[in-house]
C-alpha cells in the first residue's frame, strides 16, 4: 500500500498529464481490481502487458457479481464467467459472492465450492436460492472454512443447529414444524445470539400468541430481523402484544402476515379476525410511532370483520409521516363491508404516506371501488394502485375509473385483470395506458 502510496503522490507532482499506459503497474493493477469482473476478463485481451498484469492471482481470490453485471449476463454466462474468474486464482480463491445472480444450479454451486474448498471462505449463495439442511451441511463438508451466507429453508429443530454453527450465517431463515414449546424457546435462544438474518418467516406454526410468540419477537428483535413474516401461524388477537413488540423496536421494514389457515374439513383455510380485542390501541399506537416501517402485507386476517377495528387500524396507517406499501387480500361478501373497506381506505389515499396499494382479490365490488377511485383524483402520494381480481362494468370503468385515473398526477403503475382471465373492458385498458405514458 506504501508503493501505491508512494506512485500517487509521483503523479500528482508530475509536470505534465501521464497518460494511461504511464502509469506504474500497481497503479494498474490497482484501478483494474475496481473493474467489474466481466470487464476485468475482457481486459486480458487488450495488450500482453495488461494480459501479464492481470495474471496477478489478488485480481481473482474474491469473485463478487455487481447487480449491472448480473442483470447484463444470462445465468449461463455467469456461470462461465465465474468460473474462468476462479480458475486464475489458481486454487487462492477466498470470497465467492453470487448473490445478486438469479440462478445457479445447486449441483454446479456444490462443484465450485468443492473444487475451492480448501481455500474458500466466504461464500454467498444467490438470493433466490433456498437451501435445506443437507444442502447446507454438503457446502459445510466441500468447505470447512467457509462462512456460508445464504437462504434456508428448514424444520425448527434444524435451524436450531445452523444457527448453533458460527460459520452458518442465514439471511434469509424460513422456518417450518415448530410445533412444541422446547423448540419455540430453543430456537428463541438461538435466534437471539445471532446477527445479520434479514427476514425470518415462520410458515405453518401453529402460534396463536402469548408468550411464546413474544419470546420469538423479542428474539427477533436482538437478532436485528428487518422482515419478519407469519405465513398460516393461526394468530389471533393473543398474538398483539408480540407484534406490538416488533413494532415498539424500529427494527423491522417489512411486516407481512397470511393468516390463511390450514384445518380440515369445514372452515378449511379460513383464518381469523386478528385485530380485534383489548391489545389493540397499543398496537395501533405502535404502527403509528414506528418511522422504520415501509411494507405491510395482511394477508387473511379479515381486518374487516370489526369495523371499527379496523377504522383504529387505518387510522394508525394514516398518521404515518413515513411512505409505506399496503398489501390486503378480500374485505367481506356484503355490500356494506364493501363500502366500509373503501370508505376507509380513502384516507390513506388523500391524507396518509401511502405509495403503494395493492388490493388483491379483494372483492371490493363497485361500491368499495367507488370511494377510492372518487379519492384518487386528488392523490398526490400514491403511485401504484394494484386492483387484480376486481370486476366492473362497462358503465363504472367509463364514469368512475377513467375520470379519476386522468384527474391523477401521482400514479405512475396501474393493473387490473380479471379473475377469469377474460379481455379487459377497453375502458380500464385506457386507464393503465394512460398511467404508463405518464410513467415512461
Amino acid at each position: 500500500m506504501e508503493t501505491v502510496a508512494a506512485s500517487l503522490d509521483a503523479l500528482a507532482l508530475a509536470d505534465e498529464p501521464v497518460g494511461f499506459c504511464s502509469l506504474p503497474d500497481e497503479v494498474v493493477v490497482m484501478i483494474f481490481a475496481r473493474l467489474p469482473l466481466d470487464a476485468r476478463l475482457r481486459a486480458r485481451e487488450v495488450s500482453p502487458a495488461w494480459r501479464a498484469l492481470l495474471e496477478d492471482v489478488s485480481l481473482w481470490q474474491r469473485v463478487i457479481f455487481s447487480e449491472a453485471v448480473a442483470k447484463r449476463l444470462a445465468d449461463a454466462l455467469t456461470l462461465g464467467l465465474a468460473r474462468a474468474a476462479i480458475a486464475r486464482a489458481k486454487g487462492t480463491l477466498h470470497t465467492l459472492n453470487l448473490f445478486l445472480v438469479l440462478d445457479i444450479p445447486l449441483a454446479a454451486l456444490i462443484e465450485l465450492v468443492t473444487e475451492n474448498g480448501e481455500s474458500l471462505r466466504s461464500l454467498r449463495t444467490p438470493k433466490t436460492l433456498y437451501l435445506n439442511a443437507a444442502d447446507v451441511a454438503h457446502l459445510r463438508q466441500a468447505a470447512p472454512l467457509c462462512k456460508l451466507h445464504c437462504a434456508v429453508l428448514c424444520t425448527g429443530a434444524e435451524a436450531v443447529a445452523l444457527l448453533r454453527c458460527e460459520l452458518v450465517c442465514p439471511s434469509l431463515l424460513q422456518v417450518y414444524n415448530l410445533n412444541t414449546q422446547q423448540q419455540r424457546t430453543d430456537l428463541a435462544a438461538a435466534l437471539a445470539t445471532r446477527t445479520g438474518i434479514v427476514a425470518i418467516a415462520l410458515t405453518g406454526v401453529n402460534l396463536a400468541g402469548g408468550a411464546a410468540l413474544e419470546e420469538l419477537a423479542r428474539a427477533m428483535i436482538a437478532a436485528g430481523v428487518v422482515l419478519p413474516t407469519f405465513v398460516q401461524c393461526g394468530l389471533t388477537p393473543l398474538a398483539l402484544p408480540a407484534l406490538t413488540l416488533l413494532l415498539r423496536s424500529n427494527v423491522s421494514l417489512g411486516f407481512i402476515i397470511d393468516n390463511h389457515g390450514e384445518g380440515e374439513g369445514e372452515g378449511e383455510g379460513e383464518g381469523v379476525p386478528l385485530f380485534t380485542g383489548p391489545d389493540l390501541p397499543a398496537f395501533c399506537d405502535a404502527l403509528r410511532s414506528n418511522t422504520k416501517l415501509n411494507q405491510i402485507m395482511l394477508d387473511n386476517c379479515y381486518l374487516w370483520a370489526d369495523p371499527a377495528a379496523a377504522g383504529m387500524v387505518l387510522a394508525a396507517l394514516a398518521a404515518r409521516s413515513t411512505l409505506f406499501t399496503l398489501h390486503h387480500d378480500r374485505v367481506g361478501e356484503t355490500q356494506a363491508q364493501q363500502f366500509t373497506a373503501g370508505t376507509q381506505l380513502t384516507q390513506l389515499i388523500t391524507v396518509g404516506w401511502l405509495n403503494d396499494l395493492l388490493l388483491k382479490q379483494c372483492s371490493l365490488g363497485e361500491v368499495g371501488l367507488a370511494p377510492i377511485f372518487a379519492a384518487l383524483s386528488v392523490a398526490t402520494r400514491l403511485e401504484r394502485l394494484d386492483l387484480t381480481g376486481e370486476e366492473m362494468s362497462s358503465a363504472f370503468a367509463r364514469d368512475a375509473v377513467l375520470p379519476a385515473v386522468r384527474a391523477n398526477t401521482s400514479l405512475r403503475k396501474l393493473a387490473f385483470s380479471n379473475v377469469d382471465g377474460d379481455e379487459l373492458l377497453p375502458e380500464l385498458i385506457e386507464a393503465q395506458n394512460i398511467v404508463a405514458a405518464r410513467a415512461a
